[in-house]
């Protein structure tokens, strides 16, 4: 993925992809290279708003803040930005007020509702968090708003209309792993067997030992979990949402190897 969305910001930059490489990077472990990514062609202010979010991801906060306070022409990813660094040092309002700013900036960058849902969820407040993603799905068509509505419905265990958004969503991005897996807890949700799961996914091999692990996981069989994260790790070591998902169980477990 990181190395798809790096060869993408050389064809046609744009801000999101630096907040998607950034969180690639912090995933990977890796966030101390983000800072040498090559902004070559990229206009001026791209290198703020890396530094900003490099900053962020290292824990220096008040850095980050600075950086994209510095961003000019003002934009809703800089606000985003300053939001982000508020929410970590926990001035959650603050972080509220930059987000509301954002989206009253640029109504169409995704972003401010999707930063706005994670706030309002994080708080328990769910009719806003609901009204923020409907908002931004109207405004925007986001795929990641899509996908943080189909995983709230999966949550409130609304099948139906989950089905519908993860069916929209596979139409969009038909490759997309994460929605491969959201998929796998609705069928599960729905009576599907976890062993059948994989095949009704994925005809990749890969993919399909993936799905098995995260459907052995959400089956709470969490020992085949490990067995098949496992696996998947000696096959494809950059699928790295396994080795989180590995590195939970053995926290959670205390499984040993």
């Amino acid at each position: 993925a990181r190395v798809i969305l790096e060869e993408e910001l050389k064809r046609k930059p744009s801000p999101y992809l630096l907040f998607l490489l950034a969180e690639c990077y912090q995933k990977e472990g890796r966030i101390a290279e983000y800072e040498k990514i090559n902004l070559a062609g990229c206009p001026p202010f791209y290198e703020q708003i890396k530094q900003g979010l490099w900053y962020l991801y290292q824990g220096s906060y008040t850095l980050a803040y600075s950086s994209f306070e510095k961003v000019k022409p003002e934009s809703a990813y800089s606000l985003v930005g300053m939001g982000l660094a508020r929410k970590a040092e926990g001035k959650l309002s603050e972080a509220k007020r930059l987000y509301l700013s954002a989206k009253g900036k640029e109504p169409a960058c995704h972003l401010s509702y999707l930063h706005l849902f994670f706030l309002y969820s994080m708080k328990g407040d769910e009719p806003n968090a609901l009204e923020i993603l409907a908002e931004g799905i109207t405004k925007t068509n986001s795929p990641q708003l899509l996908y943080e509505f189909s995983g709230l419905l999966l949550r409130e265990n609304d099948l139906k209309p989950a089905t519908g958004v993860l069916l929209e969503l596979t139409r969009i991005e038909p490759d997309n792993i994460l929605i491969k897996e959201r998929i796998a807890f609705l069928l599960l949700s729905k009576g599907v067997s976890m062993e059948e799961v994989p095949d009704k996914l994925s005809s990749n091999k890969t993919e399909q030992l993936y799905l098995g692990a995260v459907a052995a996981l959400f089956s709470q069989f969490h020992t085949t979990a490990l067995r098949k994260f496992s696996e998947l790790k000696e096959k494809d070591s950059d699928l790295y949402r396994a080795r989180l998902k590995m590195l939970w169980l053995y926290k959670e477990f205390s499984l040993k190897k």
